[in-house]
């Protein structure tokens, strides 16, 4: 199984292609002082070449959390959405292609053996899997790709 997985954000999204266990592609795309809509069609350009290059059959996303940080932030939530409709749209390049999303504590959880897992804890397992230029955003998309295999993953991805 070819699985296509990205941590996306405005700041940076990492992007991670496994087929099985085994890493194919790994990048993070840095989002300088580009106006969003530049940032979301540089995005969409990349995935559509990833796909086409590819071929996923499952993309993963980081599920866009509502209550993070003892607070909701309405624009945060915005955002990550618009980016979450954009991997979906940019999924259905010819087949389509199912998209699913995984909460952050669930995969941490699952590939290392603790919800509150950080950001160093991520970029190590990384780093031992075989990406030595793993920064926070690449890692945590291996992660998410890697969090399909574990038994419980009906539990911890849901289609977008």
């Amino acid at each position: 199984m070819i699985i296509l997985a990205l941590d996306q954000s405005y700041a940076a999204t990492g992007m991670v292609v496994i087929s099985d266990k085994s890493i194919l592609f790994s990048e993070t795309i840095r989002f300088l002082k580009e106006a969003n809509f530049a940032k979301r069609e540089k995005l969409r350009q990349t995935i559509k070449k990833l796909v086409k290059q590819f071929s996923p059959e499952l993309i993963i996303v980081e599920r866009v959390r509502l209550f993070s940080y003892n607070h909701v932030s309405l624009i945060v939530i915005r955002r990550l959405s618009e980016l979450v409709a954009l991997v979906v749209d940019s999924a259905q390049v010819g087949n389509s292609i199912p998209v699913k999303s995984v909460d952050t504590r669930s995969w941490k959880k699952a590939i290392l053996g603790r919800a509150s897992a950080q950001r160093n804890d991520v970029i190590k397992f990384a780093i031992g899997y075989g990406i030595s230029d793993a920064d926070e955003h690449m890692a945590s998309a291996l992660c998410m790709a890697l969090s399909y295999f574990v038994s419980n993953v009906n539990f911890i991805l849901e289609s977008v």
